[in-house]
């Protein structure tokens, strides 16, 4: 071969032979889903696959704080000042001492900045009144106040009633950067209307996008009373991964259980409490866990959700939300999907009480079912029971 044409031939060898293989796609971003209980054991609650702890109320806070150092695990710090709004000790304030308070709030901040376990500030007095100035002024100074002194800037919450719709939380939100409010099925006699979870989740969220978009949404879902009526573990177990996952559908990225503590005739010694626990446990465990779906639900981009159709079923729940306000309307299906990784990952909750069919528009290749018990699609159809949930995924991470 002529020495040319041997040169031209072997520079051919060597780019094709030398290219270099295309660089693997990163790994997808594992965050912690921040998932934990009122009133808790820090050190059980960690090995339970919980990732937070608290609040637990101003007496209890230094000792609180020591216990989840031990444990390595982010709480929740008790801040504010005891101010009597409600008059249960005798006549309520008219005016305070705003300087005072002030100073005591930020001294409060000062002792504990410096723990890097603090994962927000917890607002105290609790559930305070939008329709009275001075708890309006007070709130205001409050949070003010605790910013200011943090040097982290971590987030601030007061927990709000359940009953809040979205144009009361609206005079409470511009000063909050954490936001949630309680959301009890059970206790609120909505337990066989649990479409109501999404819809009051959806009202958290649709004050905070109306008035402070940068607040952070949580649910604070429900775990402190024997139930009402005949029950199994199964039927702890649907309720609480339901309202779990459709707090999630609705846009929550957080979740805190009231209460781990003890209550008369709901303690850890009590079966009901223990099956709640287990199924709340279990919750943490898929979020954390090897699926890493609060990574999904955190860091995923939401896309379009396969279309779908009801074939059986309850389609819609209407319910009442007030004396003077006109009934709701809501499906009963929700449903979110989100690209994370090299994965498409899709969310359905069924909030009725009786199955549902749905037949799939495009059933777009192979959904690997994510849950354990959770039931496949099968020939573009997927059958859920009452109250069920079912997540899919789609390629590998």
């Amino acid at each position: 071969m002529k020495p040319l044409l041997f040169a031209l031939s072997m520079a051919a060898l060597c780019v094709a032979g030398c290219q270099r293989a295309p660089e693997a796609a990163p790994p997808p971003e594992k965050v912690t889903f921040p998932i934990g209980g009122y009133s808790g054991d820090p050190e059980r609650d960690a090995a339970a696959g919980f990732t937070l702890a608290g609040p637990v109320y101003a007496g209890q806070r230094e000792e609180f704080a020591a216990r989840c150092a031990a444990a390595k695990l982010p709480f929740f710090q008790t801040i504010g000042v005891e101010v009597d709004f409600l008059g249960k000790k005798g006549e309520p304030p008219t005016e305070l001492d705003w300087e005072a308070i002030r100073k005591e709030v930020q001294a409060q901040v000062a002792a504990a900045a410096e723990n890097p376990l603090i994962h927000a500030w917890y607002l105290t007095p609790e559930e305070l009144r939008y329709w009275k100035p001075l708890e309006m002024e007070y709130l205001k100074v409050v949070s003010e106040a605790i910013t200011a002194a943090d040097p982290q800037k971590r987030r601030v919450w007061m927990y709000e009633p359940g009953h809040r719709t979205q144009s009361a939380m609206e005079k409470i939100v511009p000063y909050l950067t954490l936001v949630g409010k309680g959301v009890y099925p059970n206790y609120s006699g909505r337990g066989q209307e649990r479409a109501w979870v999404g819809w009051t989740i959806g009202q958290q969220a649709a004050a905070i996008k109306a008035v402070n978009p940068g607040a952070e949404p949580y649910a604070i879902l429900e775990m402190f009373k024997k139930p009402d009526e005949a029950f199994e573990a199964a039927d702890i177990r649907r309720w609480v991964r339901h309202d779990a996952y459709a707090s999630l559908v609705g846009g929550a990225r957080g979740i805190v259980i009231f209460s781990f503590g003890r209550r008369a005739g709901f303690h850890p010694e009590t079966p009901e409490w223990q099956a709640y626990y287990k199924a709340w446990s279990g919750v943490a465990r898929e979020l954390n866990g090897p699926d890493a779906l609060g990574s999904v639900f955190l860091t995923g981009e939401p896309v379009a959700a396969p279309a779908f159709r009801m074939v059986e079923g309850e389609e819609r729940a209407t319910f009442e939300v007030g004396k003077k306000e006109a009934p709701v309307e809501v499906p009963t299906v929700t449903t979110a999907a989100y690209r994370w990784g090299g994965q498409r990952v899709w969310c359905v909750v069924n909030s009725s009480q009786g199955p549902v069919r749905l037949a799939l528009e495009a059933p777009q290749g192979k959904w690997q079912p994510v849950l354990e018990g959770q039931p496949e699609v099968a020939g573009g159809e997927l059958r859920l029971p009452g109250l069920g949930v079912a997540i899919f995924r789609q390629g590998t991470p």
